[in-house]
């Protein structure tokens, strides 16, 4: 039996999430073995800049076949804070997303990196009232963090190497919000460990979505990549990126 191992980096959803996907493969077997590196608060910007860390994960599984990145939340959340606009803000984290890529790549040049975005979060309406903001802007947020994330993922010098995984609205479809992707609410609060972390059960959710849509198939041998690749751009215009997240959202309904 061939065992493949997941390795997973990144922010606070790998630490949290890592557990749950090990018990998440055992039901399909023992073919999957899952190691984690991950850094809780960390930034797609911390990860950029020391690519010396992200190098030494690699080297400590060498024999990673498959590698979950988990960067860009901590990024979003601080700088929401400070006025935050997908404008001003979302280019940043490509760039340094890209950096990030672009280093893994040349270390584990075999492996599939694979990027499954975030769910919504769900903050209480004082403090989305405190810093002026709302369910609806919040969640578009997060839309846009999953578009961009899949815009990267066609671009020429990733295809079949970086995938996604479409997540938002996912923990609102078990919750049988209707609507689905709600933008008047957060994810459900019995998914919910805190505004933007999920419980294990609400990663228990994720990660059966994350074995239905990616690890599945992966496991089979089959050719996951779904990447739309008619048109070898590098950037898509404002108006092919609102009309990839418009696509994005119907997919989920």
């Amino acid at each position: 039996m061939s065992i493949k191992r997941i390795l997973c980096i990144g922010d606070s959803w790998t630490a949290l999430g890592h557990n749950v996907l090990q018990n998440e493969l055992r039901k399909h077997g023992d073919k999957f073995l899952v190691s984690a590196v991950p850094q809780s608060g960390s930034t797609a910007q911390m990860w950029a800049s020391n690519p010396f860390a992200l190098k030494q994960a690699i080297y400590n599984a060498p024999d990673a076949q498959i590698i979950w990145l988990s960067v860009g939340g901590n990024d979003i959340t601080h700088k929401f804070m400070q006025g935050f606009t997908k404008e001003t803000g979302m280019p940043v984290i490509e760039r340094d997303i890209e950096t990030i890529l672009d280093v893994i790549i040349d270390t584990a040049p075999n492996a599939k990196i694979v990027h499954f975005g975030y769910d919504f979060p769900t903050f209480p309406p004082a403090m989305l009232q405190i810093f002026n903001q709302s369910s609806q802007s919040v969640n578009q947020v997060m839309i846009d963090f999953s578009a961009m994330i899949k815009k990267v993922s066609q671009k020429q010098k990733y295809i079949n190497k970086f995938f996604t995984v479409e997540m938002t609205g996912t923990l609102q479809r078990a919750g049988n919000i209707p609507n689905v992707p709600n933008f008047t609410v957060g994810s459900p609060q019995e998914f919910m460990n805190d505004p933007i972390h999920p419980n294990q059960r609400g990663f228990q959710i994720l990660m059966s979505r994350f074995w239905d849509q990616f690890l599945n198939a992966e496991l089979s041998g089959v050719n996951v990549a779904k990447q739309e690749t008619s048109k070898n751009v590098d950037e898509l215009s404002e108006e092919e990126l609102l009309q990839l997240a418009l696509e994005m959202s119907k997919e989920q309904q």
